[in-house]
């Protein structure tokens, strides 16, 4: 059976539901992704969605401190599910949402290193690589790209338009990258993306990398006068 990556968590109905019957069956090494959990989706799964919920949610909470509190319970019950390797694939795919969008870092790390005491770095590893690469991009490409921009906007042309370079091992994107490949961009995007080769090409740290666009992962605001 397949489930959709969007899990409602308006309640902690479904979340307790998960945690008491994981917490009374996973230490005798229950593997959950065969079972059903009152019709939803694994248990692994509806950890991952019950943490996307609470990163989307964090202004609900009362204090920073009550944010990482309840990660941790969230943590006390990733340590005793049978298929973590379900989990860090559900959570690498919100993680990427997030990441593309707008994200905590710091609470992202944090996370990550609970996670990390539990299963080891290996486990984390190219969770960790997608968070340095959004950091990175934060820190300097951002700034960058920006007066690089500046310096060649032409005329008609969008004049606020960022880049951001994945890591493809790191990423879940594989699907994204091969739908881009065959694109038709309307000829004002097809000169922004000329332009930004450009940039790639001039910039010492990737005019050596392989490229390959991800349309899908991008956003565009439109705005009507």
């Amino acid at each position: 059976k397949k489930f959709s990556y969007d899990v409602d968590f308006e309640s902690r109905k479904v979340f307790d539901q998960a945690k008491e019957k994981g917490m009374r069956k996973g230490l005798l090494g229950y593997d959950s992704s065969t079972a059903e959990i009152e019709g939803t989706a694994p248990l692994a799964h509806l950890l991952a969605g019950y943490v996307h919920h609470m990163f989307a949610t964090e202004a609900k909470f009362d204090s920073a401190e009550a944010f990482d509190a309840e990660l941790s319970d969230v943590c006390s019950i990733f340590r005793f599910i049978a298929d973590k390797d379900m989990f860090i694939a559900m959570y690498q795919e919100y993680l990427k949402v997030r990441l593309l969008k707008t994200a905590s870092l710091d609470r992202e790390k944090y996370m990550l290193s609970m996670i990390s005491s539990i299963q080891g770095k290996s486990f984390t590893n190219k969770l960790s690589v997608m968070i340095n690469d959004v950091a990175r991009f934060e820190l300097k490409d951002a700034r960058l790209q920006e007066k690089w921009w500046s310096e060649h906007l032409e005329e008609n042309l969008c004049p606020n338009v960022s880049l951001k370079i994945l890591s493809l091992s790191n990423w879940p994107v594989a699907r994204d990258t091969r739908v881009a490949a065959d694109a038709i961009l309307p000829p004002s995007m097809s000169l922004i993306r000329e332009k930004m080769q450009e940039y790639c090409k001039g910039s010492k740290f990737l005019s050596s990398k392989k490229l390959m666009w991800s349309m899908t992962l991008g956003e565009v605001s439109l705005q009507f006068t």
